[in-house]
């Protein structure tokens, strides 16, 4: 709890790359560190890196983390990867069919899907 505490105080203090380093070295130790993960995949999604696989990490640790399925379906449906948004959205509105903005990503992307399909 107390390198997630460090980690949160280089964040405030604007050094990510601090907090990077001292949760790498958190999830190497503790590997079920939801937490940790949690905040990794946070600051890789701002570094544009490898934050999906830190997502799925944290969905391995915790099952019914929905906003991690939405942070991993948004960054798919940056990466133009269609199909795997539509699977992850369609997932997560299954089990949360509340998620407003999960709802409207979907519709999109299952537009945009429709519109390919009649192009070709």
């Amino acid at each position: 709890m107390i390198r997630i505490i460090i980690s949160q105080v280089y964040l405030w203090l604007d050094k990510p790359e601090k907090a990077k380093k001292n949760l790498i070295n958190l999830v190497k130790k503790y590997e079920k560190s939801y937490i940790g993960h949690k905040m990794l995949a946070n600051i890789y999604e701002q570094e544009g890196k490898k934050a999906i696989d830190e997502y799925v990490i944290t969905l391995d640790i915790r099952k019914n983390d929905y906003n991690s399925y939405y942070k991993i379906s948004l960054l798919l449906h940056k990466l133009n990867k269609k199909e795997e948004t539509i699977d992850m959205l369609t997932t997560l509105l299954k089990n949360k069919p509340q998620m407003l903005e999960a709802s409207m990503l979907l519709r999109r992307n299952l537009s945009r899907r429709k519109r390919i399909q009649k192009g070709n």
